[in-house]
């Protein structure tokens, strides 16, 4: 539990090195909807096929960034425990 928030989301989100990465676990890091936006539209992230953002607050609006995303045809879990999420993010 870092706490890195939607900053720490956006240094993440530039790191070319994350092309590598097969499972990313942020829990716990607050980065809000903005910040699933740009670790989900990240190029590197591509490869990613557990993702797991629980308690971060990202709400509606980040799961419909990462549903959406180019980039993330390759992932096979996703968690969102404890979000704020409601019927609208089913």
């Amino acid at each position: 539990m870092n706490k890195i928030e939607e900053r720490g989301a956006q240094y993440l989100s530039n790191m070319c090195k994350l092309q590598n990465l097969q499972k990313f676990k942020l829990r716990s890091n607050n980065i809000g909807p903005k910040g699933a936006m740009l670790i989900s539209t990240t190029y590197g992230t591509r490869n990613l096929s557990v993702l797991n953002l629980s308690q971060n607050a990202i709400g509606d609006d980040g799961v419909k960034h990462i549903v959406s995303a180019p980039y993330m045809s390759n992932l096979r879990k996703l968690e969102l425990n404890n979000n704020e999420l409601t019927a609208a993010s089913a």
